[in-house]
């Protein structure tokens, strides 16, 4: 997924859309859990 998101961010397809992403029902089941950090960082500016 990320190669497809880099090319689509670097050919402008991306340029006039926006999402919102939102996860209902999750929780983190430790403190050690971080899922900001498992692969949404393509999807940012």
């Amino acid at each position: 997924m990320p190669f497809l998101v880099w090319s689509l961010k670097n050919s402008g397809h991306l340029d006039s859309i926006h999402m919102t992403v939102c996860t209902v029902g999750s929780r983190k089941s430790s403190s050690e859990d971080d899922f900001g950090s498992q692969g949404w960082g393509c999807i940012c500016p």
